[in-house]
Formats: C-alpha cells, structure tokens, sequence
C-alpha cells in the first residue's frame, strides 16, 4: 500500500526538480542588465570575414533596449545575416559615396522585397557598411565590416561621417563626428540632424570606452552605443546607438580623418 504514495513522491520531487532546472536556464538566456550594450565576443564567428552589430525590433517600438543587439557574421561585407535572414547590405537603384537621402523618402522594391526605408552607407566607406531598412513593420539598424586587427594603443584621431536615424516608422539622414583617444581608450561623439530632417532631434552626445576594436556605452548613459573600429589601423568607425528620452535608434558610420 505505501509504493503508490512512495512512487507519488518520487515524481514530485523530480517534476519540482526539473522545473527548477528550467527556471535557471531561463534566468541563464537572459541578459543580467538590459542596458548594457555589450555583445559576447563568442558569438562571433572568425571563419566569416565581416562582423558588427544591429538592432531588430518592431518599427513602432518607442522604447529600445540591448534585448534587441544582435552580432553580426558574414562573408559578405554587402550581405546582412540577422533574424536567420539574408538582407542587403548595399545600396540599390541610387549609388552614392555617402547615404542618398532620397530614399528616406521612398518605398523601394530590392531582390523582390518591399521595403519603407532603405537607407545605406556608399563606397566612400572601404571597409565597413552601415544602414537601416525597414521591412514588413520592423526595423533593420545595423554596422557591419572588417575589424580592426591592429588597434593603435597611443595618441587619437577625428572621424567624419553620417548616421541614419529613425522614429516611429521613419528615417532620415544626419551628420556624425566622433574623436577617438587610444592612450585614453575613450570614444567620444556627436550626432546632429540635417537641415530640414524628416526626423528632428536634438544632437546625440556618445561617450564610450574602447575595449579591443569595439566600444560602448555606460549602462546609465542617456544615449546608448555599441559599436567597433574596422580597416587597417582604426580606418573607420561605426555603430548602433538609441535615445530613449526622444524615441530614436539609428547607426552611424565615420572616416578617420587624417
């Protein structure tokens, strides 16, 4: 008569035991401070040439956070890997050497796809892409290239550049400027909209700290970056960033100017 009740217990404790266990891999996928921007060096691929960071998320989502931070790995430095999709890395119907703003204004069609912002960096960038494409209600904010293998680790340098950024469904073009500080290991930078901007906002000030060839942000920091350096010697620089104070997300992409 007690092998029921014993049995009985025997299945208690396991079923309490394996929820136990569930509950700690849940707790172990979940990143232990949303609000900081940093990606695990581990999901990088070395086999694959181009690497970086994005940002997937619902287009209409006002609040972001580093939930949404994905790596980046390709062996195409035109080609997107993300959200198991292959999406365009390259401009399309228009070339420039910078982000053509016409296309902040247009629904495009590229390789059969629709999409409501296709705005992406031009070959005035060697060795790195940035952009942000909007498809099927969700936005695509990605910087993507060869990583810097030969960090200078004294003096510093200006970067030069634009950024695309988006609010509510729409995006535009702006200008970034960033001066990095190797001895330091600090990465500063301001992004400011162009004149007569379909997405006003108040310049982003970035404050960040170099680790390896990437960078980011403090949790606290009101703008939130990540990023890396790419090409020979810290050629160019790119990135994610967001604002949650004025609902913006966007990426920026920059040349050392020398």
């Amino acid at each position: 008569m007690k092998k029921p009740t014993i049995a009985l217990a025997l299945c208690t404790a396991l079923l309490l035991t394996a929820c136990g266990n569930n509950d700690k891999d849940r707790s172990d996928r979940l990143p232990s401070d949303p609000e900081r921007p940093r990606i695990n060096t581990r999901d990088y691929d070395s086999r694959q040439a181009y690497h970086g960071t994005a940002y997937s998320l619902p287009s209409q989502r006002a609040r972001v956070d580093n939930r949404y931070l994905h790596a980046l790995n390709s062996n195409q430095l035109d080609t997107l890997n993300l959200d198991s999709k292959s999406l365009p890395s390259h401009q399309a119907g228009i070339y420039t050497g910078g982000v053509p703003r016409l296309q902040a204004r247009q629904t495009i069609t590229v390789a059969g796809k629709s999409y409501q912002n296709f705005l992406i960096s031009g070959d005035d960038y060697q060795n790195s892409r940035f952009g942000y494409l909007s498809h099927d209600g969700h936005d695509y904010i990605f910087s993507q290239g060869a990583f810097t293998r030969n960090m200078p680790n004294r003096g510093s340098a200006r970067y030069e550049g634009e950024a695309v950024i988006g609010r509510d469904g729409s995006a535009d073009v702006g200008k970034a400027s960033f001066r990095a500080d190797f001895g330091a290991r600090t990465v500063s930078g301001r992004i400011t909209p162009e004149d007569n901007s379909r997405v006003y906002f108040n310049p982003l000030n970035i404050d960040a700290r170099i680790d390896g060839n990437a960078f980011y942000s403090d949790s606290d920091d009101r703008v939130s970056s990540s990023g890396h350096f790419y090409g020979d010697s810290a050629r160019e620089i790119g990135g994610v960033f967001h604002d949650n104070s004025q609902n913006l997300r966007g990426s920026f992409g920059a040349k050392r100017d020398d």
